[in-house]
């Protein structure tokens, strides 16, 4: 699935070079991107943790994978540490943030904006939507009107295409969901047939409710899980994920290891999940309950999840035994 026409807006600068040197500029503009979202996700810790983790994300298999396929996911891990900073501090900030990721791969960035609403602080998603709005409409004496159009066509009907949503090369819980439910020429043996779509909604409404529930639970002052929990939920319920996207897995990642010390076993297991290159392609993954072992990542962020809900069914439990005690896990 294509992104949002803005989107080509990102490579405009360098539309003037030949393929070779233009693909050198774009590596050379995403690098101190990424190099700079690690390092403000980072200066929060301890010098050793913060460079093990920023290491491990910039060297592992998602950031590789961005850079080998040009991916602008280096640029969005950046928007989304600036969407976090505003998020702990101002509203403009963080919403004005979060309107060009939107306006870049248009699922990204939604979760996180509605979830100012969640917190009560509606502020955010209306800095968010507003700039989304801005955007658009500046953006069209350059793309046209039918750019906008052919998107929206597009994205009505892409998220209904089993055949490829399936595909293991998609980790998210929909391309699992629909590979235990259902059958075709690329779904072969599914484990539980004929329950698509109620696995998938079913499972999409848990993930939603566990995630909205860890969100409103770690909703303190200058803490920025809940910010962590959406974003999660745009990777677990995104239509489409590959490796790539995975690298905005070091903004929960980095958070939980800052805020929830407890949970740090969880993180490094989580870790181990989302960050080695994993081979979606064998044949005894392409069947039955054998189809579980096929999504590393998906399972690495149920793991990120799991560390969120632990923290906040611990941050509940201290403010029932005193509202002093409701602070992070140590």
């Amino acid at each position: 699935m294509l992104g949002p026409p803005p989107l080509a807006l990102t490579l405009l600068p360098w539309s003037g070079l030949d393929h070779d040197p233009a693909r050198a500029a774009w590596m050379l503009f995403l690098l101190p991107c990424l190099l700079l979202a690690l390092w403000l996700l980072g200066r929060r810790l301890a010098l050793v943790p913060a460079l093990v983790l920023a290491a491990g994300f910039a060297l592992g298999a998602p950031a590789r994978a961005s850079f080998e396929v040009a991916q602008v996911y280096p640029l969005l891990l950046l928007l989304h540490v600036l969407a976090l900073e505003g998020w702990r501090r101002r509203a403009s900030v963080g919403g004005l943030a979060l309107a060009p990721l939107i306006l870049l791969r248009g699922w990204h960035g939604l979760p996180q904006a509605f979830g100012w609403l969640w917190a009560g602080r509606p502020l955010g998603l209306l800095w968010a939507l507003g700039g989304v709005g801005l955007g658009a409409l500046l953006s069209l004496p350059l793309l046209g009107l039918e750019s906008w159009r052919r998107f929206a066509e597009q994205a009505r009907s892409a998220p209904f295409d089993s055949e490829t949503a399936g595909a293991l090369a998609y980790q998210t819980w929909r391309s699992l969901a629909l590979r235990l439910s259902t059958q075709g020429p690329n779904l072969p043996d599914p484990a539980l047939p004929g329950l698509h779509p109620w696995l998938h909604l079913g499972g999409a409404l848990l993930i939603l409710g566990l995630c909205a529930w860890a969100a409103r639970r770690l909703d303190r002052p200058g803490s920025g899980l809940p910010f962590a929990a959406w974003t999660v939920l745009a990777l677990l319920l995104a239509p489409f994920a590959e490796d790539h996207h995975f690298l905005l897995a070091a903004l929960p990642a980095f958070l939980l290891w800052e805020e929830a010390p407890a949970r740090r076993p969880l993180v490094l297991l989580a870790l181990l999940l989302l960050l080695p290159a994993w081979h979606y392609d064998s044949p005894a993954l392409w069947g039955g309950w054998r189809s579980l072992a096929g999504y590393p990542r998906v399972w690495g962020m149920a793991v990120l999840l799991g560390a969120l809900v632990w923290e906040g069914w611990s941050v509940a439990g201290r403010a029932r035994l005193s509202p002093r005690a409701a602070s992070p896990s140590s």
